[in-house]
């Protein structure tokens, strides 16, 4: 069986779905070995398992393409990385088709050495804004031995930019789910982010606008005196931090809105233990938009209630009226409706987290990412 090179710019200690999803798929990969070869970081995080080994280069682009200087360096860069590491004949995986899998192939350009690819949805937006990074795209998926995608949703996208279904494996995120457990409330936690308050709301992950942050912001104004007493609790940091706390101060929200900026990878799972409602209302943004959301099956998984936006691989993430309750994430009178409903009826809350726990336990675990993954490279592998 032949080992496992993971290429890719995203990955531990870089926050994120796509870093978190590399490393736990990649560290319970049964082959002989697994070799990442990812960005230089100044943390000195190593793995913990013996079959992984992380290589760090200089591997940021600025851009995709071949016809700006910095960019065409890194691909060279990373190119010769990659013909270095493989001397014992490993199967390259891709953290995405572009950039990483233009390295690639750049690094075997006759085509000697087999490659896979990761696609997340997002990244097919920003290929598709570009008549160069069209072209690159189309040569590379061709030339890929297969492509794993994070949902059916990027499935569909990949198809329409002309990907042969065939070489498709839809892989889902996972979650820890001895990790993320719906114990009793995180006490200290708890105690620490509400006051005399009823109702705590979560939100966790980049301060981006594509969340929706700002929606729920306005909508959780518009129902005060409505619901019980609440705070809202936004955990991550961002580009869009700012501009979420300007907003704050507008809508005079300061004594209900708490930021944590930075938590401990400790600590994660007790603030979903704390939490009442998760609330996520993510929409499209230009170009960005919600591949899937490993937070949604981190709510799920801790017996959380979820409010995700209809759009993108979301509602593959929540099963509509089972494991929580998906809106227009544009609209906040329907983010705010769905606040409501769920604010009053506790009962209502608890039956779907309990369903939530059981659907992520079925159907969501990092072990069955993992077995398709496995799969797929055994397939690209002959």
């Amino acid at each position: 069986m032949r080992s496992a090179l993971l290429v890719t710019e995203l990955f531990p200690p870089d926050i994120g779905g796509s870093a978190e999803l590399f490393e736990n798929i990649y560290k319970r990969l049964r082959v002989p070995r697994v070799e990442v070869l990812t960005n230089s970081s100044t943390s000195e995080v190593t793995s913990a398992f013996p079959n992984v080994a992380i290589t760090r280069i200089p591997m940021r682009w600025t851009s995709w393409g071949l016809t700006s200087r910095n960019s065409l360096k890194t691909h060279v860069t990373v190119a010769n990385a990659i013909a270095r590491a493989r001397r014992d004949g490993a199967l390259i995986h891709c953290g995405r088709i572009l950039p990483e899998g233009l390295a690639a192939l750049m690094a075997w350009p006759a085509g000697r050495r087999p490659f896979i690819c990761w696609a997340h949805g997002e990244e097919i937006q920003y290929v598709n804004s570009s008549k160069e990074l069209r072209l690159l795209f189309r040569i590379v998926q061709h030339r890929a031995a297969g492509i794993l995608a994070n949902s059916r949703h990027t499935a569909q996208l990949l198809e329409q930019m002309g990907v042969a279904a065939h070489k498709i494996r839809v892989a889902y995120p996972g979650v820890d789910t001895n990790r993320f457990v719906p114990t009793a409330r995180a006490a200290d936690i708890r105690h620490e982010l509400l006051r005399d308050e009823r109702l705590l709301f979560l939100t966790v992950g980049r301060l981006q606008r594509r969340k929706g942050h700002d929606v729920t912001l306005r909508a959780l104004r518009s129902l005060v005196g409505a619901i019980p007493s609440f705070r809202y609790a936004i955990v991550g940091a961002g580009p869009e931090a700012e501009t979420l706390r300007a907003l704050v101060r507008e809508l005079d929200m300061g004594s209900l809105v708490i930021f944590r900026d930075s938590i401990s990878h400790q600590d994660l799972p007790a603030y979903y233990q704390a939490a009442d409602i998760f609330v996520h209302p993510n929409r499209v943004d230009g170009l960005d938009f919600e591949g899937f959301g490993i937070v949604f099956l981190e709510a799920a998984a801790s017996g959380l209630v979820t409010v995700g936006g209809r759009s993108g691989g979301v509602p593959e993430a929540i099963a509509d009226n089972v494991t929580g309750l998906l809106v227009d994430g544009d609209d906040v009178g329907d983010v705010a409706n769905v606040i409501k409903r769920l604010s009053l009826d506790l009962d209502l809350r608890k039956r779907l987290g309990r369903q939530a726990r059981e659907r992520v336990r079925q159907s969501f675990t990092w072990e069955h990412a993992a077995d398709i993954v496995l799969r797929a490279h055994l397939d690209c592998a002959e």
